[in-house]
C-alpha cells in the first residue's frame, strides 16, 4: 500500500500560515504530516531565514489533528538532552493519542549548534555514537520505570518519566539515511522501526537499501516489517520548465550561486517535475518501485517565500494549499491506478 506523507518544513516562521497548512494536510487526506527540525535556516538557505521550532508546535499538531501521523524528520542529535526529548514525546503522543512518529539522525549542519553553544564533532563517527546513547536512553525511557545510564556522553541515576507513550511498546523510531554506508545502516538494524531515505541518486539509495537490510538480517531482525519512505521535491507544472531558469530564481532567493544551489539538487534533492501524469509516473519509478512505502513530498517547488524576493503571507499559504490539494487529488489517484495496474 503507498502512503504519502507532506513535509511542511516550518520555513517562513509564521505560525498562524503553518497551522493552517498542518490542517489542511489532514483534510485532504495526507498520511503523514512531516516537519524539519531546525532551529535556523538549513541548507541551502540562509542561517537568517525565519524557523519555527519543532517541538513547540508538535503539540499544536497534536491537537488540530486527528488521524494523521506526524512528526519531525529528522530530529538531530545534541540538541537536546536526550531524557528531556523522551519526556517531550511522551506528551505529544499522549496529546495525539498515539499518532506521533520520532525520527533521528546525527546531524549534518554544524550552523544548527556551534553558534548555539551546542557541541558538533568534526568526526560522523562521534556524531553517531552519541546519537546511539540518546536512541538508546529514549526507548529506555518510553518503556521502563527507572532509568540509569553510565554512558560516554551520557550519564542518568533512576530517571522516571510518566506519563509514558500512548503507543506500546513506544512511539515508532525513524532513522533518516543520507550517505553514510557504514555506520547508520548499523544503527538503523539497532533502533529503527522504520526508514527514511533523503539522497537524489537512485543507484546511492538501492544500495543503502540493500546495505541496510544485510544489517538487519545480521542483528536477527526481518527488514520486511520496516516501512520505508523517500523524500522528493515535486513541482507540477502545466507545459515545459525551465530548469536552469528556476536554479536561478532559487540561488537569488536564497542568496546563493547557481552552482551552489544546482549541486544541492543534484546531491540531495530526489526533484520531480511536471504534469500530473508525468509526476504520478516518475514516483512510481523513484519511490514505490525501489521498494519504498511512502513517498514524503516537498511541494514548496524549491523557491517558497522564506527569502528576500520570493512570495510571503496569504500568497504562500494558497500557493501550498494548492499544490497540496493538486497532488492528493490528482497525482496520487493515477500512482495507485498505475501501482495496481503492475
Amino acid at each position: 500500500m503507498a502512503d504519502f506523507g507532506v513535509y511542511l518544513n516550518g520555513l517562513g516562521g509564521n505560525y498562524r500560515e503553518s497551522k493552517e497548512l498542518w490542517i489542511a494536510a489532514e483534510e485532504l487526506g495526507y498520511d503523514y504530516l512531516w516537519m524539519m527540525d531546525n532551529i535556523v535556516g538549513p541548507e541551502p538557505y540562509t542561517q537568517e531565514a525565519p524557523v519555527l521550532d519543532t517541538w513547540s508546535v508538535l503539540p499544536v499538531i497534536a491537537e488540530v489533528t486527528k488521524k494523521v501521523k506526524f512528526g519531525p524528520l529528522v530530529s538531530p542529535f545534541s540538541r537536546r538532552h536526550p531524557s528531556v526529548l523522551a519526556k517531550s514525546s511522551s506528551i505529544v503522543d499522549q496529546i495525539s493519542n498515539g499518532r506521533l512518529q520520532l525520527a533521528m539522525g546525527p546531524g549534518d549542519e554544524p550552523q544548527q549548534h556551534l553558534p548555539w553553544g551546542q557541541p558538533y564533532p568534526e568526526k560522523p563517527s562521534e556524531r553517531i555514537a552519541i546519537l546511539r546513547e540518546e536512541l538508546d536512553i529514549i526507548r529506555r525511557m518510553w518503556t521502563e520505570k527507572h532509568v540509569t545510564f553510565d554512558g560516554q556522553y551520557y550519564q542518568l541515576k533512576n530517571a522516571v518519566n510518566e506519563p509514558k507513550p500512548v503507543q506500546k511498546p513506544h512511539p515508532p523510531i525513524w532513522i533518516g539515511l543520507i550517505f553514510g554506508k557504514k555506520l547508520m545502516p548499523r544503527i538503523a538494524a539497532e533502533f529503527a522501526d522504520h526508514i527514511n531515505v533523503y539522497n537524489a541518486d537512485d543507484d546511492h539509495v538501492r544500495e543503502l537499501l540493500a546495505i541496510a537490510e544485510m544489517r538487519f538480517e545480521e542483528a536477527g531482525r526481518d527488514f520486511s516489517t520496516v516501512k520505508l519512505a523517500r523524500n522528493v521535491g515535486v513541482k507540477l507544472v502545466d507545459g515545459e520548465f525551465d530548469f536552469d531558469a528556476f536554479i536561478d530564481d532559487c540561488a537569488r532567493q536564497g542568496n546563493r550561486t547557481a552552482e551552489y544551489m544546482r549541486n544541492n539538487f543534484e546531491i540531495y534533492e530526489c526533484f520531480i517535475t511536471g504534469n500530473d501524469e508525468e509526476v504520478a509516473r516518475t514516483l512510481k519509478r523513484r519511490v514505490f518501485d525501489l521498494g519504498f512505502d511512502q513517498a514524503i513530498v516537498e511541494l514548496s517547488g524549491g523557491a517558497g517565500g522564506y527569502k528576500p524576493g520570493g512570495f510571503t503571507g496569504a500568497e504562500f499559504v494558497d500557493y501550498m494549499l494548492n499544490n497540496m490539494r493538486r497532488f492528493q487529488e490528482r497525482v496520487v489517484p493515477l500512482v495507485k491506478e498505475m501501482l495496481d495496474n503492475g
